[in-house]
């Protein structure tokens, strides 16, 4: 009632005197840096509302997110009545920037998902030069992936935004199960192995070693599950299913489906020597990634000394670098720049103390 009866200027002298009070000082923090007090004027101020996060819940029946979404639109219906020109109210919210990062996550999903899919069946059938070996890969690649995130709505395991990584993980290190596995069957029937000791043989040899490196990676990933930061914990122990799965899938698959491919063209009466993809190939002839390949087996072996004298420079040099590494968080690392919640970050942390 006395505010309604003051002019601006009563005002402004009132609270400039209120401001300048030793009692009244901390309030300064809440008003940007550029705050006069003489003048009463700043670029902006905040206001810090402390919510019973229990009476919430409990009354109006809402979840934290919910009501943040509310006191947004409340704020956005004040700008958009109430204030002129730049002026306007915005909100620090959890659910706003909680929002945007997941919008960031799917967005991103939806873009490197297909990329990388399409980059591995490029290679795959650069490698294979079959289009069903191609084709089943890949469909390998994505159960895997879909069994990963089965696995974790069965178990509770947390989904979180650095879990975008897994799929591309996943798609990856799964593709050097189906390379090794359907070239070794290839090399066995290349020479002149029968179908079923030529699975026998690829799963035996290929496929311990495959296990071993399953079981090596696993534990690398699980190793993350120590870590006191939750989304470093699920991403590892996800990152370690998905792998498990691919290997599963892949030794499976891979061999299964050769054999019948073999047991059909035995059918119709082809003889093994007639299918193209079982020709033997030379090593010193091979194609250009096979040449590609062979440099480092021909420097080995001319000139070894010079390879680990490289080495142990190179060794030197990244290790110097690697030293002096620096490990930050950074929230705006998660968010787009045009987005509203990195706007509204920014200027806090540009305009407040």
């Amino acid at each position: 009632a006395v505010l309604d009866f003051l002019s601006e200027v009563q005002l402004q002298e009132n609270v400039s005197i209120l401001m300048s009070l030793p009692q009244f000082e901390s309030l300064q923090g809440l008003f940007t840096t550029d705050l006069d007090v003489n003048e009463t004027t700043a670029k902006g101020a905040m206001i810090v509302t402390v919510l019973n996060r229990n009476n919430i819940l409990n009354d109006d029946g809402l979840d934290m997110l919910d009501y943040e979404a509310r006191a947004v639109a409340i704020a956005s219906n004040i700008t958009s009545e109430f204030m002129t020109g730049s002026n306007k109210i915005q909100t620090f919210d959890e659910y706003t920037i909680v929002t945007e990062m997941a919008d960031v996550a799917d967005s991103d999903l939806g873009t490197l998902f297909p990329l990388a899919l399409l980059l591995m069946v490029a290679i795959l059938l650069l490698m294979y030069r079959d289009f069903v070996d191609m084709i089943v890969a890949i469909s390998c690649l994505i159960f895997a992936i879909i069994w990963t995130f089965g696995a974790a709505v069965i178990f509770n395991i947390g989904v979180s935004t650095i879990s975008i990584a897994v799929p591309i993980l996943v798609l990856g290190l799964g593709i050097d199960y189906a390379l090794h596995l359907v070239f070794r069957y290839r090399d066995e029937r290349g020479d002149g192995t029968e179908n079923e000791e030529a699975c026998s043989n690829a799963v035996g040899s290929v496929g311990e070693a495959l296990l071993l490196a399953t079981i090596t990676t696993m534990i690398a990933f699980l190793s993350n599950i120590s870590s006191s930061m939750t989304m470093i914990a699920d991403f590892g122990l996800l990152s370690a299913i998905g792998i498990l799965c691919s290997f599963i899938i892949m030794i499976l698959v891979i061999p299964s489906t050769q054999s019948i491919r073999d047991r059909r063209a035995m059918a119709k009466g082809l003889p093994s020597a007639s299918i193209k993809r079982y020709s033997k190939r030379s090593v010193d002839s091979n194609d250009s990634i096979g040449r590609v390949a062979m440099i480092g087996g021909r420097l080995a072996i001319t000139k070894p000394l010079v390879v680990i004298i490289a080495g142990v420079l190179v060794l030197g040099g990244f290790g110097y670098a690697a030293a002096n590494v620096s490990y930050q968080f950074d929230v705006f690392d998660f968010l787009p720049e045009e987005s509203e919640a990195y706007d509204m970050l920014t200027f806090l942390f540009d305009e407040f103390e």
